[in-house]
């Protein structure tokens, strides 16, 4: 499945939250069930199974929470997750 990190999710996430940052936002809008995500620096897990992330979504990660100016290099973008259950 394409997860798309838009400019909503960036604005409304939260720095150093594994539930609420831009990628778990991101990834929660395209279930079509209420499914437990939360995202860790180099891992996601979706309803407690695990999905090691690209380096790309790894240093938007880390750049987000370190509060790199958004300018810079926290911009809208996507990637690939391996994942098919529950979409909407």
């Amino acid at each position: 499945m394409i997860i798309n990190v838009n400019e909503h999710h960036i604005s409304t996430g939260t720095k150093n939250h594994c539930y609420k940052c831009p990628i778990a936002l991101a990834i929660r809008d395209m279930m079509e069930n209420d499914e437990f995500v939360e995202c860790g620096k180099s891992f996601i897990f979706i309803d407690k199974v695990h999905y090691d992330l690209l380096k790309e979504v790894s240093d938007f990660i880390r750049n987000f929470d370190r509060e790199v100016p958004k300018e810079e290099l926290i911009k809208p973008f996507s990637f690939e997750l391996d994942y098919e259950y529950g979409i909407k």
